[in-house]
């Protein structure tokens, strides 16, 4: 009999346990459907938000934008646009050497790549 009442007791608390639990899980649910309580905000005091709203537009209109700041070249400038210049001349006659030489360059690397991976190839060259 004992047993039989403690199992009704434990079983009455599980069912106190699980409707605290859905009503407590219902109850976040409600407080975490922030879309739906903004509409219920908004409907109930419009005049608020839209105060709100316009305080804050003028504020962010008055936030003062920043300016670009432009640097006058100095007088020592001059020079180096000069070195500049005559930097890319420079790389592109060297570029041009190097678009001419590119196919006698990979025909040197080609037979040194050969001699050294090929032991044969090497004996061959030094007999020449």
């Amino acid at each position: 009999m004992a047993e039989n009442q403690r199992k009704a007791e434990l079983i009455a608390d599980l069912a106190r346990a699980r409707t605290q639990i859905s009503r407590d899980v219902h109850i976040v649910r409600r407080d975490l459907d922030f879309p739906t309580r903004a509409r219920q905000a908004f409907a109930r005091h419009p005049a608020i938000w839209i105060g709100v709203a316009l305080v804050l537009g003028l504020f962010v209109a008055r936030i003062p934008l920043r300016r670009k700041k432009t640097v006058a070249p100095r007088k020592s400038a001059e020079p180096m646009i000069e070195k500049a210049g005559m930097a890319g001349v420079a790389i592109t006659a060297l570029k041009f050497a190097f678009d001419i030489a590119r196919p006698a360059l990979m025909s040197w690397a080609t037979r040194r790549f050969a001699q050294q991976f090929d032991p044969s190839a090497y004996r061959d060259n030094n007999r020449r």
